[in-house]
């Protein structure tokens, strides 16, 4: 959400300006965890620049994170697995952790592999860290072996594969992975 409000003209002379706005964004909850990165696009009738962009750009954290090797990026939720032979196919498994209020109620389910045509992905059963602490699930990863060959390196012919996760958190309710591989 948006919000703006003109500045009172005490906050217009301390920064010597002849016009001002306060403009407050409210990021609501829900979003998909991950990256965030918008542009605001104000129309101003002023000067001769009558466009302003505003960047928003961040990360959407919570009580949901994805842990996993050292080829997880956990700010983009991005894994890159590189390059799978056909005949050995690979797997990995990522960790998700649940923690807060909501932990013992949230459950997790694979929504959709777009595109599904090559990976596969399980949620396993929860197991706590610790008495009381964090939940874990498995997030276990699969390119068959004899799988045909694919390219889903981040570039620009290809996109990685998204794997959508829906919970039952009310404040989490989607986590979207995204997966890099190539099959030869």
């Amino acid at each position: 959400d948006i919000k703006i409000d003109p500045l009172t003209k005490d906050a217009i002379d301390a920064q010597a300006a002849d016009h001002g706005l306060k403009v407050q964004i409210v990021v609501k909850p829900g979003l998909p965890l991950g990256k965030l990165s918008q542009q605001i696009l104000l129309e101003m009738p002023l000067g001769d620049k009558p466009i302003f962009q505003i960047p928003v750009t961040g990360t959407v954290v919570g009580d949901i994170a994805i842990l996993g090797p050292k080829q997880f990026d956990s700010e983009e939720n991005r894994l890159v697995v590189g390059r799978v032979r056909s005949a050995e196919g690979a797997k990995i498994t990522l960790q998700v952790l649940v923690k807060g209020p909501h932990k013992a109620q949230t459950q997790l389910n694979v929504q959709r592999i777009d595109p599904p045509d090559v990976l596969r992905a399980t949620i396993g059963e929860s197991k706590e860290t610790r008495k009381g602490g964090p939940l874990l699930f498995p997030l276990n990863l699969e390119i068959p072996t004899n799988s045909p060959s694919v390219n889903h390196l981040d570039g620009d012919q290809t996109n990685p594969v998204r794997v959508v996760i829906d919970t039952t958190h009310p404040h989490a309710k989607r986590i979207q992975l995204l997966v890099e591989f190539v099959v030869e």
